[in-house]
């Protein structure tokens, strides 16, 4: 049931937001009950935004991103003015909470301009507190309230977060003028400086997140905002972002390249999830390197865009089912995309194929299995319905994922531990022969987790005995050193196929180099089979151990099918890449995922290290930290000390920590600067026009939709009288935890057992989410986000 707010109570719920500071009350149910109207069907007409999350800076305001939008339309974008319609607007609503300021911009925006009636932007029209099955049917909602409203694209700024302020011009032209002499010896400063500066100036990790390559999809009617652009919006180029002799003087430095072999830097990966902070203090340090950190953020402006255009493109040139289906599971984007919760590239390219049938395909499908069951149901469309194919992902096992066995070879992408269903087997090994050998596929064991059990029951199915054609020592596909070319190059071309081929089997590897592994980061294995009723040969690519100069053991990173026909010209292609052959057999290994997994709705996020409350620095490193600390644009004052880190608590390597515990964020509504914070026509709503479940509970303080389900469940206490409260009424009770120390701030690293996590994931600026003081009984910023 879609939830909408009422553009008319945009400043009223900006009025009772002030003050709130880093709390998310919009997230949770109590409030969206007040605040939004509930309908059978999506709102058509309505504003629908398409966005990044992103943390908050904590001195971003209203004007900094007026200055802002100017600067954008000095540097030769298009923009929209921030200026009263036909209601005025007090723009300064947009500062005093946690809302991002784009997106309060932006609502207000609609308000002065009177565009529409209602808004849905999923972070105040999503529960985040509800349970793991009403978030999967606001995902499932999701396509339509596309395509039923008016798509508005937004454009956010650049933030450093280490002072928390949005970048302007002037700042961005004084790092980019930092590298005049390099941009000189290579091109010029005046060709290469524009597009850096707008790199500076322009968040593009809009284009990296997956939601929105269905949000483009989907849209019937799409604008973006607040820089110009209409139409089909598959990339920044109707925005003037940058032009092509720009991207490919940047794409063709020389400094660029090595960077790609820098697993582990942080800025780079920083900068992939949208946070610029740590790539611009590398910038402004300028280090023999910094150069190429500047082709790489200037040649994305354009990269990241023509990679999703490439996808989004051949979505629409599918022309059947099938087709969708193909290019869905075998794009890299299914595996690579941004995303909060690893799972969100499944759910949200997957209904692409065909919308309507995935819904009644879907329908009553328990919300941990949703992942696997629409793979398999695209999966059988494509094999079923597509006259002729080359090739497909078969099997996918992300590095971040414990469930790498086999199985029958059944069709999955086990992105994250609480949604693998295939290949989950504790302990699991099997010995794979050499060349002409007979492998065993057999059913696996009951799993430990009965949810798993019972999904495997509901197809149960009989051994397989396949023949090994080839068992081969390769190149490792994901190396970066092969992405111009290389020997899978030699593979695609003997598949007669196109270089999605080479780009999703590489792409989707390549993190599967990173050292802390422990897997070989140049070999892979590669056994193709073939027989025991498989409709097609398969190619079983394995990681191997590293250290090891003859292999023993390897983990499956991916299975690929190859058409039958194809059989004979792969196995010559192998051979002739090949580094050796295996001469011995290989046992393919899995942790699998160890009982007891975490049980719906309480299980945290898959993705990113957990977050802790940490004691504050003493009063003489808070000195010392001060002193050492440069002033920036007049924040030096308000920047946090350092915090000491804790020891952090040994993880196995690719697996979550466990949290199961939510604190109760339950605090009255306010009402300031005359404003009624009322919303508007709410005394004529009816609890008909709700779900049963949806009905207010008064209360000086209302519970959260957890604690009110959790009612005959005694809470577990936390400092200062706040609670902990289990997610669902059939959750067992937490442990008390320990009292966090007075001023504790939010940090980022291993969770400290008894210290319950703030939620906080991997939205931009997560990281600095720190330096804002923990609200004691608030939950954390987008604790348990369902994120679209």
């Amino acid at each position: 049931m879609p939830r909408y707010i009422r553009v008319a109570d945009i400043p009223a719920i900006f009025s009772e937001l002030q003050g709130k500071g880093s709390e998310t009350p919009y997230q949770l149910n109590e409030w969206q009950q007040r605040w939004c109207k509930f309908t059978d069907e999506p709102e058509k007409g309505a504003a629908v935004l398409s966005y990044r999350w992103r943390i908050r800076g904590r001195n971003e305001n209203v004007e900094d991103y007026k200055r802002w939008l100017a600067d954008c339309g000095n540097e030769g974008y298009a923009v929209y003015d921030l200026r009263d319609g036909d209601v005025s607007a007090d723009w300064s609503l947009a500062d005093g909470h946690s809302l991002q300021i784009e997106v309060a911009t932006w609502l207000l925006w609609l308000h002065t301009q009177r565009l529409a009636e209602y808004a849905w932007v999923d972070q105040m029209c999503v529960p985040q507190d509800a349970d793991l099955e009403e978030k999967m049917s606001h995902i499932k909602d999701s396509p339509a309230i596309y395509a039923a409203g008016h798509v508005y694209v937004l454009i956010a700024p650049v933030v450093d977060y280490s002072t928390g302020r949005i970048m302007n011009a002037e700042a961005a032209r004084a790092i980019v003028n930092q590298y005049n002499d390099e941009m000189n010896a290579y091109r010029s400063a005046r060709f290469l400086g524009r597009s850096a500066v707008k790199a500076l100036l322009v968040n593009n990790s809009y284009m990296r997140r997956v939601w929105t390559i269905q949000e483009a999809m989907a849209a019937k009617r799409l604008s973006v905002w607040p820089l110009k652009g209409e139409g089909e919006v598959n990339s920044y180029q109707s925005i003037y972002v940058v032009d092509w002799p720009e991207f490919n003087a940047w794409n063709s430095h020389p400094v660029l390249a090595p960077l790609y072999l820098k697993f582990g830097d942080e800025a780079i990966h920083n900068f992939y999830e949208g946070d610029y902070t740590e790539i611009i203090r590398v910038l402004r340090e300028h280090p023999s390197d910094g150069i190429g950190h500047l082709a790489m953020i200037s040649k994305d402006l354009m990269f990241m865009t023509m990679d999703r255009n490439s996808l989004i493109n051949d979505l629409k040139k599918a022309d059947t089912a099938a087709r969708r289906a193909f290019v869905v599971l075998n794009n890299h984007q299914i595996q690579s995309a941004r995303s909060f919760l690893p799972e969100d590239r499944v759910l949200a390219l997957v209904p692409l194929v065909d919308y309507a049938e995935w819904k009644e395909a879907t329908k009553g499908v328990p919300g941990r299995h949703l992942v696997q069951a629409s793979v398999a149901w695209a999966y059988g469309i494509m094999e079923s319905q597509m006259a002729t194919w080359k090739w497909s992902i078969r099997v996918y096992n992300s590095p971040d994922c414990k469930a790498r066995g086999l199985g029958l070879l059944e069709p999955r992408r086990n992105l994250g531990n609480s949604t693998s269903i295939y290949g989950t087997t504790p302990n699991w090994e099997l010995q794979i022969p050499i060349e002409g050998g007979t492998l065993l596929l057999t059913p696996p064991p009951p799993h430990p987790d009965p949810v798993v059990t019972a999904y495997l029951e509901t197809s149960p199915a009989e051994p397989r005995e396949v023949r090994v054609m080839a068992a081969l020592v390769m190149p490792h596909p994901g190396q970066a050193k092969y992405w111009g070319g290389g020997p899978w190059t030699s593979i695609r071309d003997v598949l007669q196929t196109d270089e999605v081929f080479r780009l999703s089997v590489q792409w989707g590897l390549e993190p599967w180099r990173n050292p802390a592994l422990g897997l070989d980061a140049e070999r892979s294995a590669v056994v193709v089979i073939s027989g025991g009723g498989l409709e097609h040969p398969a190619m079983i690519i394995l990681g191997l151990k590293a250290g090891e100069e003859e292999p023993t053991t390897g983990q499956v990173m991916e299975v690929v099918d190859v058409s039958t026909h194809l059989l004979p010209a792969l196995l010559e292609g192998l051979r002739a890449a090949s580094l050796d052959t295996l001469n011995a057999p290989i046992t393919a290994v899995s942790t699998g995922i160890v009982p007891p997994p975490p049980e719906p709705p309480s299980e945290p996020s898959t993705l990113g290290a957990a977050w802790q409350l940490v004691p504050p620095p003493a009063p003489e490193e808070m000195e010392q930290a001060n002193a050492a600390a440069a002033p920036a644009e007049g924040a030096g004052k308000e920047e946090d000390p350092e915090v000491a880190p804790t020891t952090p608590k040994e993880a196995p390597a690719g697996m979550e920590p466990d949290s199961t515990v939510e604190q109760d964020s339950g605090t009255s509504p306010d009402k300031s600067d005359g404003v009624t914070a009322t919303p508007s026509a709410l005394t004529s709503r009816t609890t008909s026009a709700r779900p049963a479940s949806a009905a207010k509970v008064p209360s000086e303080r209302p519970p959260s939709a957890a604690a009110a389900a959790a009612a005959d469940s005694p809470p577990a206490a936390l400092a200062g009288g706040s609670k902990i409260t289990a997610d669902s009424a059939e959750a067992e009770p937490e442990p008390e935890a320990p009292a966090p120390p007075p001023g504790a701030t939010i940090q980022k690293g291993i969770e400290v057992p008894g210290i319950p996590n703030s939620g906080v994931e991997v939205a931009a600026g997560a990281k600095y989410a720190g330096q804002a003081q923990v609200v004691q009984g608030a939950a954390g910023p987008c604790r348990g986000c369902t994120v679209m």
